[in-house]
């Protein structure tokens, strides 16, 4: 497995074609221009990892907002069957039936 560096290295020399394009003084490249392209990858780097990490939070989110829907719809739909069980859909006046027909609909 590559390192970061070694990802920017091979982009930047062209896959090691212009080796005088990498060459090093310290931690840091001769060319200025190497440099300023190495700075920008780290920070662009930076920045993506951020955005996937924000991205992240909110796919946690939703997943727990979906998920505590999930429980709420498992309940009205145990609801409804309880409903279901005690209401007597001849009986006229209570109305049961069309209650849980009610419920159903939302």
């Amino acid at each position: 497995m590559t390192t970061e560096r070694e990802e920017f290295e091979a982009y930047v020399s062209d896959n090691r074609r212009w080796l005088r394009s990498i060459d090093r003084d310290g931690e840091g490249y001769r060319l200025i221009q190497t440099q300023s392209a190495w700075d920008t990858w780290k920070a662009a780097r930076a920045l993506l990892l951020e955005r996937i990490a924000n991205a992240q939070g909110e796919c946690d989110a939703a997943e727990k907002l979906i998920n505590h829907q999930m429980d709420e719809l498992a309940v009205a739909h145990a609801r409804i069957a309880e409903l279901e069980m005690n209401a007597s859909s001849d009986c006229p006046r209570c109305g049961m039936a069309n209650r849980i027909e009610e419920m159903r609909k939302k």
